[in-house]
């Protein structure tokens, strides 16, 4: 239904604020999301809060171990990004 669910211990779930999911990736501590209005969002180290970063334009996003973020373009482009820079993104 869109929502992002979380926990810390695999049990215990908990909603998050965040809506209108388009789709998720998580990696380590890390958790991206692209959100139905084609923005994509950072998770803090458990996924309990989200940020927006300024990417637009997005239909898929995905990330690495190593931190580095995918994102498919709704013009059919490839974008590359980084957890530690998540507004600096390189087609």
């Amino acid at each position: 239904n869109g929502t992002v669910w979380y926990s810390t211990n695999g049990t215990t779930w908990s909603q998050t604020e965040a809506s209108g999911v388009k789709s998720i990736g998580a990696s380590n501590d890390n958790v991206v999301i692209c959100g139905d209005n084609e923005t994509v969002w950072i998770g803090d180290r458990n996924g309990a809060r989200f940020q927006q970063t300024t990417a637009t334009g997005f239909q898929d996003v995905a990330i690495s171990p190593n931190g580095r973020i995918v994102g498919a373009g709704t013009n059919e482009t490839i974008w590359i990004s980084s957890i530690q820079s998540p507004n600096n993104w390189s087609i």
